[in-house]
């Protein structure tokens, strides 16, 4: 076989009268091109509800190529392309959380821009997986490809999550430690929560949310708390007793 690194052979050859000879065979392995396609910031910090870009890089010497990208579609959905640099030309296709970038030219960039979700977990990060299905290279070359991390970042509400998108009910109601709430229609949620004394401790919302059901965990000392919700034409007070 072919070895795969740089290896000298030491070749001894002896005749019928006894006599031996040597000789010596340097076989030079050149290294391996790397082509690297990558996702950059290599870590995304996304709030629900507004929009986030990300880059794709194109390496050079790599004239056409096929790419996909793997998120969870229920916090991230593709928007648009909305750049490309040095001549790229690119198509992009979503399907089921799966993104199919397919294009052509090489040492450029590709800007992409997506919109976020609340999530329905208690995660707070998230994978984007960048994956190349082909590329045109030479046999003796290969390609590698680094995806990025989406991080939530810090925002009014950070502790709510999706339940339902499908609810067209506004309602508050309480919990063991939170509370469950509604919005109707899409717009304006203000959530602020008291202590028994009635003084104002914390806005735990306050900005547009969809129409769903959402659900809210409070970290707080044991006590009596009260909840208020204020979206549109809806307004409601719950009683709230953490236990923890």
């Amino acid at each position: 076989g072919s070895p795969s690194e740089t290896t000298q052979y030491i070749l001894s050859v002896t005749n019928s009268t006894g006599c031996t000879s040597q000789d010596t065979v340097l076989v030079i392995v050149n290294p391996r091109n790397e082509y690297t396609f990558t996702l950059s910031p290599s870590i995304v910090s996304i709030i629900p509800g507004q929009q986030f870009q990300t880059t794709l890089n194109i390496p050079n010497g790599v004239q056409s190529w096929k790419a996909h990208l793997d998120y969870d579609n229920l916090i991230v959905k593709f928007r648009s392309i909305a750049q490309m640099s040095n001549g790229i030309s690119a198509t992009a296709i979503e399907k089921n959380g799966t993104l199919s970038i397919s294009g052509m030219g090489d040492n450029g960039t590709i800007l992409m821009v997506f919109n976020s979700f609340l999530p329905y977990t208690t995660d707070t990060t998230f994978s984007m997986k960048l994956t190349v299905d082909s590329a045109t290279i030479q046999p003796c070359e290969t390609v590698i490809s680094t995806g990025s991390t989406l991080e939530l970042g810090i925002f009014c509400g950070r502790r709510i999550r999706t339940v339902s998108s499908t609810g067209k009910n506004y309602f508050l109601t309480n919990k063991e430690n939170g509370v469950n709430f509604g919005v109707g229609l899409p717009g304006n949620v203000r959530l602020e929560l008291y202590d028994y004394t009635g003084t104002l401790k914390e806005i735990l919302a306050d900005g547009n949310m969809e129409a769903g059901e959402y659900s809210l965990d409070f970290d707080l000392p044991i006590g009596v708390y009260f909840c208020r919700i204020n979206s549109g034409m809806y307004n409601d007070v719950q009683k709230m007793i953490v236990v923890q």
